[in-house]
């Protein structure tokens, strides 16, 4: 009978070199699984950023326009300011509210 017996080295070597090898297969395969730059397609174009002219206002004169459109940032702001902090649902019954009065 030939029998041979691992030493606790070995078997240490052995167990890490198995271990390592799954790792590395499982890197490997999760790479290859990606999806790649030319299945996605062309990267988006970003466009600036320019502020949309109420209709109200299209066909207005520039100075106009951008008059509003300061008013209405100053009216936003206004808003953000005082209702800082306070839940949604009550700043939807605290606007009903004035809207009836």
């Amino acid at each position: 009978m030939n029998v041979q017996s691992f030493g606790s080295r070995t078997r240490t070597t052995a167990v890490l070199l198995a271990a390592s090898l799954a790792v590395s297969a499982v890197a490997v395969t999760g790479c290859a699984s990606g999806v790649s730059k030319a299945e996605q397609g062309p990267a988006p174009v970003r466009h600036a950023q320019v502020a949309q002219v109420p209709a109200e206002l299209r066909g207005s004169t520039p100075d106009r326009i951008d008059r509003a459109l300061a008013a209405m940032a100053a009216e936003q702001k206004a808003l953000a300011e005082r209702f800082a902090g306070v839940p949604a649902d009550r700043i939807e019954e605290q606007l009903a509210r004035e809207a009836k009065d």
